[in-house]
């Protein structure tokens, strides 16, 4: 039996489980493979679950070359018309299609550079040979709004998916697996981030904390105002305008937890 490896782009896409592969698997026993598996630069594009059920099977897999031009997309068409997914897994993948996308963009550049400099990259016209070239903020820009519209996501999905998947990987591959919303996980991480502030933040050992709040702000806003950390006891003062005497009580409340005397 001929063996292949997976493609990167088909690994965007989760495999089924093993009894999935094992009822596929006896399918294709009993009605034959229903469609060609894609095979891409020598490895599978489309059709892992296929191949990997076939080999289950003990049956020669019928492959065919893929004779596209833009196998990312084809790869998210083909899946995207198979699966029934989430907006939250949709832009979770879409943060793995990303990479790929800057590496496209990093490739134009790079002949981009060919073009202008003479047949040469312009980085060797500057003495910088083989080094990586960097993907710009243009660019950056047009790869995550790429990946949005491959997935019919938001570009701000995708940068939220972004930031849960480098700062919470176990979160964000159940995100994936769509067992937890993309805002539940962004809420998770921000919980995370504020506890370790908080766990950072400095203990200060002042004896006397002068509050001089901007008042052209509303109630809510002021009542967010953060004060350093202290173990030790302290003086509170808060400068408060005539007009503005009742907030100053209640925000002296809702800052120190007790009322001030005047």
């Amino acid at each position: 039996m001929t063996k292949y490896e997976d493609h990167e782009i088909a690994a965007l896409f989760p495999l089924m489980s093993e009894s999935e592969l094992s009822d596929l698997a006896q399918d294709i026993l009993q009605n034959g493979q229903r469609e060609d598996i894609q095979v891409y630069q020598g490895r599978i594009l489309d059709g892992r679950n296929r191949y990997r059920a076939c080999v289950m099977a003990d049956v020669e897999p019928r492959v065919k070359s893929y004779i596209g031009t833009d196998p990312i997309r084809d790869v998210l068409s083909w899946n995207l018309h198979r699966r029934h997914l989430t907006t939250s897994q949709r832009a979770m993948i879409a943060t793995a299609v990303l990479p790929m996308l800057e590496e496209q963009a990093k490739e134009r550049m790079k002949e981009a550079g060919v073009k202008a400099g003479r047949g040469r990259p312009m980085q060797e016209e500057k003495g910088g040979a083989n080094l990586p070239t960097p993907v710009d903020g243009d660019e950056q820009h047009r790869a995550r709004t790429d990946a949005a519209t491959m997935l019919n996501v938001s570009p701000r999905s995708v940068q939220t998916a972004k930031k849960v998947q480098q700062a919470a990987p176990e979160l964000a591959e159940k995100v994936k697996a769509g067992e937890v919303s993309l805002n539940a996980a962004a809420q998770e991480v921000k919980k995370a981030e504020q506890a370790q502030k908080r766990e950072t933040r400095k203990v200060h050992d002042f004896k006397v904390l002068a509050v001089h709040p901007d008042w052209t702000a509303d109630y809510a806003a002021l009542r967010r105002l953060e004060f350093p950390d202290t173990g030790e006891s302290f003086h509170a003062f808060a400068v408060v305008p005539n007009e503005r005497l009742n907030d100053g009580l209640y925000l002296f409340h809702a800052w120190f937890g007790v009322y001030p005397s005047c």
